[in-house]
């Protein structure tokens, strides 16, 4: 995973900068230590799950990849749960644009 973040690091970073979203979700470890590399952030599994936190003048919501795998760390209710938080932060930020 180190390698992979390593190579694709610059353009992931560049993509972030063509595509301005107001919100960006990271799906997963990998997804959340990727945007770490670009620049810092305290986000967490499992305890930042689904929060709304600022990152780069965006927000940044870290939740569980949707694989059957994720089941294993985190119940299906808990993570149904989590998407309808990641809806509300989508609306708030799309409402302060």
């Amino acid at each position: 995973a180190a390698a992979e973040i390593t190579r694709c690091q610059p353009f992931l970073a560049r993509t972030l900068d063509i595509v301005r979203a107001p919100v960006v979700v990271a799906l997963g470890r990998i997804a959340i230590e990727s945007l770490r590399a670009i620049a810092p952030h305290g986000a967490q599994l499992p305890r930042d799950v689904a929060a709304a936190l600022p990152w780069r003048g965006r927000t940044l919501v870290p939740m569980y990849h949707p694989s059957r795998q994720s089941t294993l760390h985190r119940p299906q209710a808990a993570q149904e749960d989590d998407w309808r938080r990641l809806g509300e932060a989508v609306a708030a930020a799309a409402a302060s644009e």
